[in-house]
């Protein structure tokens, strides 16, 4: 039996362990039970002893994904027993402040604490909120907070808030007494500063050199995230279904590596030494956005792929993704039910390895109109497996978001590498900025223009009621069976072409 199969079949079970144990941990432990006699049983009686190990490693990483899982949930849904309890907390801040009209919210990563009533110090990650017109708090500098502990409230009941904060490892919030913040002496955090304050340099010159809306769009995709741009163009990017190119994704992960090693070979690196420098910048860009955890996601998967390239071993794409998820749910157990992002991300990305070469066997895989026929096929994959999550969690479906993936996508890498090359040049030379911001501009305006067009359609999106989760079983095991059909046939025609 082939060592990937042992490979890929123990991280598989893994992983659908940590999915039982969150998605149903009243039946985890007897799952455990039962997966220990079935170990058992299969050690005393299997008649192949390959066979037998497979399934003794299979079983194993199952109850193990089990336990992990179902010990976390249990966490999460912990009583939250020091609420009204008084706390005195030093930290640092995990991201920028989020300033509202009236305060600012910040996640802080807590080093030591003092809480009324507890022998020791039960927090780890806080919630703080405290006064707009407070000094803003930016990403790891230090904090020292005085504040009455209060449990994360839900505060509409279509979105979970309690469970989206404590897959990030927050149980409480307080709105800050007194705030001291300064600037870290440590020298991982003196580090972190030193980046954000080089990320924050960029987007300054952005805002100069580019007309609104278009700086919004350009930092956000350098940079990850969609709140520079207005309410309004949010939701039009929404109805399109390219909120993706804002988002910190596998994608902008995916463009900045590309043009690393395209750089690379252009200044006389081998390919192979390249991807080293491909590497290094992957690990620069998601320290200096903050190492936000959409960011480290991707740049896990970034950099695995990577190490695949450096290897010449990219048919192994799916064990490594299946292992860079295995990686991320054994540190975090909750992204599998609570992060959104991850799941997107993690189908998104399975899609176009499973789903891409079927399609790239058909007709349109032998199409090469300037590359729109990949483009359709990569957003086609990728659609086929997120679009029912994204209508079953948000009850909408963006009807022209392959259309509009297709008008957008080809000019996003090249946005990107003028943004990035006007941001160096400009900063020796002020005319030459600007003459790169009105460029930049004209290359964005097409995007918004796409945006615009398609969000005025009345049927833009479909809206649903309700969208039940029987069928998200029916759909994804019809995809299934499309692509055991699909390699099965891929197959056959492999042995008919060799003989």
């Amino acid at each position: 039996m082939h060592k990937h199969i042992f490979f890929v079949g123990a991280i598989a079970a893994f992983c659908g362990g940590i999915g039982i144990g969150v998605f149903v941990p009243a039946w985890a432990w007897f799952v455990c039970g039962a997966v220990t006699l079935l170990l058992l049983f299969v050690l005393l009686a299997a008649p192949q002893f390959m066979r037998g190990v497979f399934v003794l490693c299979v079983l194993g990483a199952l109850a193990l994904g089990v336990w992990r899982g179902a010990v976390r949930d249990a966490w999460a849904h912990a009583p939250r027993v020091y609420t009204g309890a008084h706390a005195e907390l030093y930290g640092v801040a995990r991201t920028d402040a989020a300033i509202g009209a009236f305060e600012q919210r910040v996640l802080v990563r807590v080093r030591s604490c003092s809480v009324e009533g507890a022998p020791v110090c039960p927090l780890r990650n806080l919630l703080v909120r405290t006064d707009a017109y407070e000094r803003r708090i930016t990403m790891r500098m230090g904090v020292h907070v005085t504040c009455t502990l209060a449990a994360v409230q839900n505060f509409t009941p279509d979105f979970d808030y309690v469970m989206y904060l404590a897959a990030k490892g927050v149980r409480y919030e307080c709105r800050a007494d007194t705030v001291d913040a300064w600037e870290s002496p440590l020298l991982r955090d003196t580090l972190f500063l030193l980046l954000a304050r080089v990320r924050m340099y960029f987007e300054e010159r952005l805002t100069h050199a580019v007309v609104q809306p278009q700086a919004a769009l350009a930092a956000g995709l350098l940079f990850g995230g969609d709140e520079r741009l207005s309410e309004a163009w949010q939701q039009k990017f929404a109805l399109t279904g390219l909120t993706h190119i804002v988002a910190v994704s596998g994608y902008n992960v995916t463009v900045i590596a590309h043009a690393l090693i395209l750089l690379g070979i252009w200044v006389g690196l081998w390919r192979r030494h390249s991807v080293w420098l491909a590497l290094g910048g992957v690990v620069l860009f998601v320290v200096m956005i903050g190492a936000p955890s959409p960011a480290v996601r991707a740049g896990v998967m970034g950099v695995t792929v990577l190490l695949l390239m450096r290897g010449g071993r990219m048919g192994s794409a799916l064990p490594a993704l299946l292992f860079a998820a295995a990686v991320m749910l054994a540190v975090n157990p909750l992204l599998a039910r609570y992060d959104i992002g991850f799941q997107l991300s993690f189908l998104a990305t399975l899609g176009i390895i499973v789903f891409y070469p079927l399609l790239e066997r058909t007709r349109m895989g032998r199409v090469r109109a300037l590359g729109l026929a990949e483009i359709i096929m990569v957003t086609t994959s990728a659609q086929v497996f997120v679009v029912p999550l994204i209508a079953y969690q948000f009850h909408t479906f963006a009807v022209m978001s392959l259309v509009a993936n297709v008008l957008v996508l080809p000019l996003i890498p090249v946005a990107m590498a003028l943004t990035v090359a006007v941001l160096i040049v400009g900063s020796v030379s002020t005319t030459l900025l600007m003459w790169g911001g009105w460029a930049i501009a004209l290359v964005l305006a097409w995007v918004f223009d796409v945006v615009a067009f398609f969000a005025s359609m009345p049927w833009a999106q479909v809206t649903f009621e309700t969208v039940p989760a029987w069928w998200l079983v029916l759909w994804y095991g019809g995809v299934g069976g499309i692509l055991v059909i699909g390699f099965k046939r891929r197959e056959r025609c492999y042995h008919r072409e060799k003989l």
